[in-house]
This record gives C-alpha cells, sequence and structure tokens, in this order.
C-alpha cells in the first residue's frame, strides 16, 4: 500500500506500473484499499465484490480491471495479449476484449484473405497452417502458437524480392526448394520428404481395375511396382493426442483425384497413429505437418490401398491406423479433444 500513495489516478497508476505488477495488487488487496483511500467507491465497492468469487483466475483478474476502469488498450502489450491467449486456449474474446492486434489476426486461411484485402503491413497467423500469396507485397508474417507457412512452390524462393518477412514461424517446403535466409526471423524450415512418386499414368489405369487384355498375375505385378502415391496431407492439432490411450487422432486433407479410394479406405472409421507421450511430443514439435503416402494392393481385379503412412525424421515411417467411431459419452473422461491432456502434454516445458 505504502508504494500507491503518491499515486491518485488510474491514468498515473498505469503509467507507473506494468499490468502484471497491478495484478499482484489486485490479488493481495492492495489496490482495493488504494481504491477506498482515493474515493474510488463504486469501483472499490465492485472490486470487494468480484474477489468474493471463488476460482478466479489472473486473466478473470485483469478483464475485469480493464473494463471497469475502461482501460486504453495501449497499455497492453503484445506478449502479455498472446500470454492471455494462450492460457484461454486461443478463444476468440482474448482478442476481441483486449487485442491490441485484433485487426491483423488471422486463424485460419479464411481471416488472412481478408486481411490481405486491407492495408494491413503487419499480420498474425494463430496456431493453424497458412498458404501467403506472394503476389501481396510488402507483409510481415508473425507466427503464434506453432502457426506453418505452406509453400507449394517448384522454384527457389528469395522473399526480400517479395518484401515479404517471416518471424516465428515454421515454413513447411512441397518441394525440395531453396530459401534464402534474408527477411527471415527465428523461421523454421521443413522439408515435405517428397517421395518419387509412381507414374501417374499407370496409377491412374491401375486404378481402373484389369482389363479383359490383362492377366491377373500381370495386374498384381503392375500393382506390386507401384511406388508409393502421396495422398494428401496431415496438420497435427495439439488437441488431438489423448495421453492416456496413446493414440494421435489425424483429420486428413486428401489431394489425390480418385476419392473414392479414400471413401473405402475409411468408411466410417477414425484415422490415428500410436505413439507414447515423448513420441507424440517429438512428432508434433519436430514437424506437425506431413504428407500422406498410399501403398496399394489387389484382390486381382481391382486395387485398394493396404497401407497409409507418413515420414518423421526421427521415428521414419508412421504407419495410419483405423478405429471404429465410438459416440463419447458424458461420462467418458478421456475421449479425444476432450481431455485437454494432448495441450497440456505438449505444451509442458
Amino acid at each position: 500500500m505504502n508504494k500507491l500513495k503518491e499515486i491518485n489516478t488510474i491514468d498515473e497508476l498505469l503509467e507507473r506500473y506494468s499490468v502484471e505488477e497491478i495484478l499482484l495488487m489486485i490479488k493481495d488487496e492492495s489496490l482495493l484499499f488504494w481504491l477506498d483511500s482515493k474515493f474510488y467507491n463504486y469501483q472499490a465497492q465492485s472490486l470487494r465484490k468480484f474477489l468474493q468469487n471463488e476460482e478466479i483466475t489472473d486473466i478473470d483478474c485483469i478483464f475485469f480491471f480493464f473494463e471497469l476502469f475502461n482501460v486504453s488498450k495501449k497499455y497492453i502489450n503484445e506478449d502479455l495479449l498472446y500470454k492471455l491467449s494462450n492460457k484461454l486456449k486461443k478463444d476468440r474474446k482474448v482478442y476481441s476484449l483486449i487485442g491490441t492486434h485484433v485487426n491483423n489476426i488471422a486463424f485460419n486461411q479464411n481471416d488472412l484473405i481478408k486481411l490481405l484485402h486491407t492495408d494491413a503491413t503487419i499480420i498474425y497467423l494463430i496456431n493453424n497452417e497458412f498458404y501467403i500469396p506472394l503476389e501481396k507485397r510488402g507483409i510481415t508474417y508473425i507466427g503464434k502458437e506453432n502457426a506453418v507457412i505452406n509453400l507449394p512452390f517448384r522454384g527457389n524462393i528469395d522473399f526480400k524480392d517479395f518484401d515479404i518477412h517471416l518471424k516465428d514461424v515454421t515454413v513447411f517446403l512441397d518441394h525440395n526448394i531453396d530459401i534464402n535466409q534474408d527477411n527471415l526471423e527465428n523461421v523454421k524450415i521443413l522439408s515435405g520428404t517428397e517421395l518419387i512418386k509412381g507414374n501417374e499414368m499407370l496409377f491412374g489405369s491401375l486404378s481402373q481395375g484389369r482389363d479383359e487384355f490383362t492377366t491377373k498375375c500381370d495386374f498384381k505385378r503392375q500393382v506390386k511396382d507401384l511406388l508409393p502415391i502421396q495422398i494428401g496431407n496431415v496438420f497435427l492439432q495439439k488437441d488431438g493426442y489423448d495421453i492416456e490411450k496413446e493414440l494421435f487422432e489425424i483429420n486428413p486433407s486428401w489431394n489425390i483425384k480418385y476419392i473414392d479410394y479414400i471413401d473405402k479406405f475409411i468408411q466410417g472409421k477414425r484415422l490415428y497413429f500410436r505413439a507414447d507421450r515423448i513420441k507424440a511430443k517429438n512428432i508434433f514439435e519436430q514437424q506437425r505437418k506431413f504428407k500422406l503416402n498410399a501403398i496399394f494392393d489387389t484382390d486381382g481385379d481391382n486395387i485398394y490401398i493396404s497401407r497409409v503412412f507418413f515420414i518423421s525424421d526421427e521415428y521414419g515411417e508412421i504407419e495410419i491406423n483405423e478405429k471404429k467411431i465410438i459416440k463419447l459419452t458424458v461420462n467418458e473422461s478421456s475421449g479425444f479433444c476432450i481431455s485437454g491432456y494432448g495441450i497440456d502434454l505438449i505444451d509442458k516445458e
């Protein structure tokens, strides 16, 4: 309380102390005593009533303080903004209530497209995968919470040529290209590990099934010689990991023309891979975005997917499995995206 004696207004308080320091004053009630001493009677009464609530979080306190005094957003810095958003697991209300950068935050590709039609020169990419257009010049992209930028381009890239800056992001390459390090700050570059694709014409022909001029033996041999086919991508979400079952559920984005093979492969099932806690954490942190590859087999007349996998630098081929869809009951405590164990595991330092 002694350190607050010389302060008479809320503006002076905010000029002198950080939001984090004010948070401590709320917790030890020194701010409450100060409000009483400066005749902020309504505010003191409101704060006293607020502190009677059980299980008050730091975020609750900050929200309450800023709304009670209609505090200017200028007092919230970028680090505090994302610290709060992480605790709320990226809830949009963080940005709508206190976001100093609310007008240039993209949670997904649609958000990014909208921002690119504004005069924004700094865009924050939040916990998702994004495609950035090189023709939109003069943009700085800053990643938060493991944002990934996909680059499908086949040619080498120098972002300086496009006046584009990247910071705190992971760049995922679809093809083996070189990226100039200019205009990059704390950027991790990952290769998609291109496989040698099977002959597209051969795959297209085999996908139609055995014709009357091909014996079953020859058809099986041709299918056996077919190299792995890239059938899609997977972007790992940290809340997709079930720590008790040691399963990491995936939601692939398919990109093969013959989509009926995918339908037959899934047939109402979920896809996942098995991983213990250390393996799941390593796979998520080291790469997170992978290309899915398929091996095909045949019954002698038609081909079908027999294996789906992606390649991890540390663990090699990671097999994708299937499981029946099980409707989670209210009493089940550790289903996918329910328990939050995956988030705790991967966020834990």
